[in-house]
């Protein structure tokens, strides 16, 4: 019932955190059949959401019962099919409620195997909660005998896992970027056909074939050292080798694939490359961009005149044409989105929790705001012998509102940027177009070297 209004509250809510979203591969998502789409889970709250976005299909989670503490977040999950499970820490609150965690859980599993047999999505993030680490978490192995059990019920056929991943450019950062790749299906069929050997230890097997698959669309390292090296080489080269079919987004997500099957930073391409990422890495930061931000580094180095390199530019006509709405629209939501962005770090001390309270309750919060703006208008209506009624379409204008606000106040950063790199010298501009053109070569040297082993 609430999966459609839930999407549009997606959008919204990505749209206004974060300032580009793309998503890549999601036509590997069958369009019909029982799909086992699973997730890493870094950003809670935002990784849900990308998930609706990922198909125009229902998607049907297994939650942790945690989740639904409030009678509100309880009627979300029902009116969502929300399948809660129960954690072994969240087994003694449940007793105390007069719950048995494991009828609980029980109860859940064979939900999923009812669902999947009817040819539904079900979403499932196997770390078992938010994974705070430079890598993806351990595997619960439940998630591999839950479609096991489809598949020995003679539906193997047709049960299909897709992996989809979320890849932050600078995950807790207002303002920047998310990429979601979603990997190529895995037949469960077919997986079982060609480990029929490993027949005892087959959930094991399945668990961490799930995992492998995550992995070549998730960002991963070793340590965080490592994993701050991996997205500024991803910004970096993404940037540089952007254009034709592929956004700097897009092609970061290209880089990460390639070197998905390195652990750590050192395993990257030669070390050498290292010292000029550094220097576009500090010239992004000189022009008041995101580091880790291939959209940003995109326009830094287009704006030096670094050739072949996608970066679109407002127009400043455009600009200064759309600047009312623009700036009704940052009157309206700036003063809101300020207080729930200050209110979210206040709230919590765990970082990954941040973003979620920005999202909920910042979302109860905008309700709230625009019901006293809806208030303020009817009374205005009414004092000038108007309907109050017309106070109405109005309020329901204010997310649109909303999104051209966040689309234009980007659209200035963004020329903002581009007039502070036009006002460096010209030897400046001309040394970050010798460094971009040394770390694009080295960069193809790798490229080639990399096929060359591979064929070895």
């Amino acid at each position: 019932m609430l999966h459609a209004p839930v999407r549009w509250i997606a959008r919204r809510c990505l749209r206004w955190f974060y300032r580009e979203r793309r998503f890549v591969g999601l036509e590997r998502i069958p369009a019909r059949g029982p799909v086992l789409l699973i997730g890493n889970h870094p950003n809670d709250i935002p990784d849900v959401l990308c998930g609706y976005l990922t198909t125009p299909r229902r998607v049907l989670y297994v939650a942790t019962v945690s989740g639904a503490t409030s009678a509100i977040s309880q009627a979300m999950y029902r009116g969502l099919g929300v399948i809660p499970v129960a954690r072994v820490r969240d087994a003694r609150k449940l007793r105390v409620q007069g719950i048995d965690a494991a009828a609980m859980n029980t109860e859940a599993f064979a939900r999923v195997v009812k669902l999947l047999r009817a040819g539904e999505i079900v979403g499932v993030f196997p770390e078992g909660g938010v994974h705070d680490g430079p890598s993806l978490g351990a595997f619960r192995a439940g998630v591999a005998k839950m479609a096991l059990t489809c598949g020995h019920s003679g539906l193997k056929s047709e049960i299909q896992i897709v992996a989809f991943g979320q890849q932050y450019d600078a995950m807790r950062t207002p303002r920047s970027d998310v990429t979601v790749v979603v990997s190529e299906p895995l037949v469960l069929s077919d997986w079982l056909a060609a480990h029929a050997e490993f027949h005892t230890n087959i959930a094991l097997s399945l668990r961490d074939e799930m995992r492998s698959v995550l992995l070549t669309v998730t960002r991963n390292s070793s340590t965080w050292a490592s994993a701050t090296a991996r997205d500024r080489l991803c910004a970096v080269i993404g940037a540089l080798e952007s254009g034709g079919d592929a956004s700097p987004l897009v092609s970061a997500a290209r880089v990460q694939a390639m070197c998905a099957t390195a652990s750590d930073a050192a395993e990257w391409p030669d070390g050498a490359l290292r010292p000029l990422v550094d220097e576009i890495i500090a010239t992004i930061g000189r022009a008041g961009g995101i580091a880790t931000s291939s959209r940003d580094c995109a326009r830094v180095c287009a704006a030096c005149g670094v050739p072949h390199v996608m970066s679109s530019w407002p127009s400043p006509l455009l600009l200064r044409l759309t600047a009312p709405i623009g700036l009704c629209g940052l009157l309206v939501h700036g003063p809101i989105l300020v207080v729930i962005w200050k209110l979210a770090k206040r709230s919590t001390k765990d970082r990954t929790e941040w973003v979620a309270r920005a999202f909920v309750p910042g979302l109860y919060l905008m309700l709230l705001w625009y019901a006293v703006l809806g208030g303020m208008f009817a009374v205005g209506l009414h004092a000038s012998a108007h309907s109050a009624w017309l106070a109405v379409p109005a309020v329901m204008l204010l997310p649109r509102l909303g999104d051209l606000a966040v689309s234009w106040r980007d659209a200035v950063n963004a020329e903002r940027l581009r007039r502070r790199v036009m006002r460096w010298s010209e030897a400046d501009r001309a040394a970050v177009c010798t460094t971009a053109s040394a770390l694009r070569a080295a960069w193809h040297s790798y490229q080639t070297s990399s096929v060359v082993k591979a064929s070895v």
